[in-house]
């Protein structure tokens, strides 16, 4: 008999933290699901002409069809990977614009529209609405800037793309034409200026500042309170310590360790970064309309 009760009473034990587990599981499940309905309804892609933060809501900033019309300026990777957040946007991709001749356009459903010559012609027998998305990656930030630039001055908007799966924290203040790519990260009271890219598995931690034009490429990390100046460029998988500084223009190699402030045009690379060369300064310094 006292066994009997001495197993009635583990049965019941069992069920007891089955139960728990279970109601646990199901506050895990809603939760998520709750969360991925914000996400949804948060803004994937937003156009951010006059606007301070971020954080629009997609319905609201769609619009109308004439404005849902969006073309891409850099016709190789950057533009494979922005186009479908763009399309989860509601835009839709009618143009691809490159000054490189040779450049084929990376989608079989979207015509090539050639350089800046033919942008312009194209611009003034299409003088309608519509929205760009600037994708050229690498480390040419300083023409990404150029040609975004030159695309507003063309009445065209702006449009800043973050994937569904980045996470951006409320605090954070994100320029006109950037790019937030999948599962990267920008954290708390951190500044992006404008046509930044944050790629794929990228992070950037708190009070961080990055001037225009900068990217953070695939898996690099950001530690906090780093200042990246106009134009820098963090290669994939690199890693820059807290507290210090990438000059105008540097880039940091891929796969670096950063430990200290790198000067303006400076590339580095290893563990910890060491100087390689110093990089072309006048070469930068160009006209914008030589370059992109």
């Amino acid at each position: 008999m006292q066994n009997e009760c001495v197993e009635s009473h583990r049965l019941d034990n069992h069920r007891f933290s089955l139960s728990i587990r279970l109601r646990a599981l199901l506050v895990v499940y809603f939760a998520s699901h709750s969360y991925m309905k914000s996400l949804e309804l948060d803004e994937i892609v937003g156009h951010c002409a006059a606007r301070s933060q971020w954080r629009i809501n997609l319905i609201e900033d769609v619009g109308s069809e004439p404005t849902r019309r969006v073309i891409i300026w850099g016709g190789t990777g950057q533009a494979k990977v922005v186009r479908p957040i763009l399309e989860a946007g509601g835009f839709r991709v009618i143009r691809v614009f490159d000054n490189c001749s040779n450049i084929v356009s990376p989608f079989v459903d979207v015509p090539m529209g050639g350089n800046w010559d033919a942008f312009v012609r194209w611009r003034a027998a299409n003088p309608g609405d519509f929205s760009f998305a600037v994708c050229i990656g690498g480390t040419r930030g300083r023409d990404r800037v150029g040609i975004f630039s030159q695309l507003i001055s063309q009445g065209l908007s702006p449009i800043t793309a973050i994937h569904r799966s980045a996470w951006v924290a409320a605090s954070a203040t994100i320029g006109q034409g950037c790019q937030i790519l999948a599962m990267a990260a920008v954290s708390e009271h951190t500044r992006l200026g404008e046509a930044c890219i944050v790629n794929t598995n990228a992070t950037v931690d708190h009070d961080g500042l990055l001037g225009d034009g900068v990217h953070i490429m695939p898996g690099a990390t950001v530690a906090g309170e780093v200042t990246i100046e106009e134009f820098g460029s963090v290669g994939s998988n690199a890693t820059v310590l807290p507290r210090t500084r990438i000059g105008k223009g540097a880039i940091v190699g891929a796969g670096a360790v950063v430990t200290r402030d790198v000067p303006d045009y400076q590339i580095v690379v290893g563990c910890p970064a060491r100087v390689l060369m110093k990089k072309v300064r006048s070469a930068l310094e160009n006209s914008p309309g030589d370059r992109f």
